[in-house]
């Protein structure tokens, strides 16, 4: 199979407002999704109690959040993912930005947060500058190509 910029087509974008303007989103639960997200972009674990501090930090970080891009956890993307990232395709949440695997319905997705004005595709999947660099190596790695990454 020949790979293109059409693999990208696999995550869907929402804006936080649509996530907000909703009691659950894909079955979860849209304050639950939001914070999650949240409190991994101010750098926490999702397994802490967090301090006064820290919550408010996440809450700084909640009212930042402009995108959030979704992909299915058994994807061509993801499975692109883990092997550029070497990793196995649930470790997929430490190398994307802010990412949380979640169950929506029947599916798992990874859900990652994002922002705009940049090559998202670099920065916040695969960890890259935000030139579109990464993103058209990642293409061409996902064709056999050799590329430095």
């Amino acid at each position: 199979m020949k790979f293109d910029d059409n693999i990208y087509r696999e995550i869907t974008w929402f804006n936080a407002s649509e996530i907000v303007e909703h009691d659950t989103f894909d079955g979860i639960d849209s304050y639950e999704l939001l914070r999650n997200l949240a409190t991994l972009e101010a750098g926490y674990s999702l397994d802490g109690e967090l301090d006064e501090g820290a919550d408010e930090r996440v809450c700084e970080a909640e009212s930042s959040i402009i995108t959030v891009g979704r992909f299915q956890f058994d994807s061509l993307l993801a499975e692109g993912l883990a092997e550029w990232f070497e990793c196995k395709r649930y470790e997929l949440t430490g190398y994307v930005r802010s990412c949380w695997l979640s169950r929506g319905g029947d599916d798992w997705y990874f859900y990652f947060v994002t922002g705009c004005g940049y090559d998202v595709i670099s920065s916040d999947l695969l960890g890259c500058a935000a030139d579109g660099v990464a993103r058209r190596k990642f293409v061409d790695f996902l064709n056999g190509e050799e590329v430095a990454r």
